[in-house]
């Protein structure tokens, strides 16, 4: 309900200091949504925490001051900011759309005969404002890999189509 891409006061970070969720916006602006990294710094933060377990359930009954739970129009959420929640729901969909990535990346290595461990670079595209790659890791999002091997490369359609329409690299436009 709350997610969207990164823009000014999207939550990009988020982490659970002493009990207590706090986090990190887009500019430092007043907290408006979660953008793809914050929603997964939060799962992740909720899941090392044992406020959500594996399967995406919430228990209510954690120790944990904020983030505040209530019940919503879909169930128990969570309160992650002024009025922006997550809800059981939305933390299941994260969860399928990771197994899909997880799919995704072992069909790409069992058609390359490759094994995981022999991946030397990983290059990460995508808007992220701030993607965690040892959250990411942790939620399995991301293979056991060292944190070196990852590199976070920006929005590159977004590039290619600055640079499509600047008829910027038109050869390699051509070849595509």
């Amino acid at each position: 309900k709350y997610g969207s891409h990164a823009v000014l006061g999207s939550i990009t970070g988020v982490k659970i200091i002493d009990g207590e969720l706090t986090y990190e916006t887009y500019d430092n602006a007043k907290a408006v949504n979660l953008c793809g990294s914050g929603i997964m710094e939060l799962i992740c933060e909720l899941f090392q925490n044992s406020i959500v377990d594996k399967m995406g359930n919430i228990s209510p009954l954690s120790k944990i001051v904020r983030p505040n739970f209530r019940k919503g129009e879909s169930g128990l959420e969570i309160l992650v900011g002024e009025d922006i929640t997550v809800t059981q729901n939305e933390i299941k969909y994260f969860i399928d759309s990771k197994a899909a990535i997880a799919a995704t990346i072992s069909t790409l290595l069992d058609l390359a005969e490759c094994d995981i461990e022999n991946i030397e670079e990983v290059l990460v595209a995508g808007g992220f404002g701030n993607l965690d790659f040892k959250k990411a890791i942790a939620l399995g999002l991301l293979p056991h890999i060292p944190l070196d091997h990852f590199k976070y490369i920006g929005n590159t359609s977004l590039a290619g189509a600055v640079k499509f329409l600047l008829g910027e690299d038109q050869k390699s436009i051509n070849e595509i």
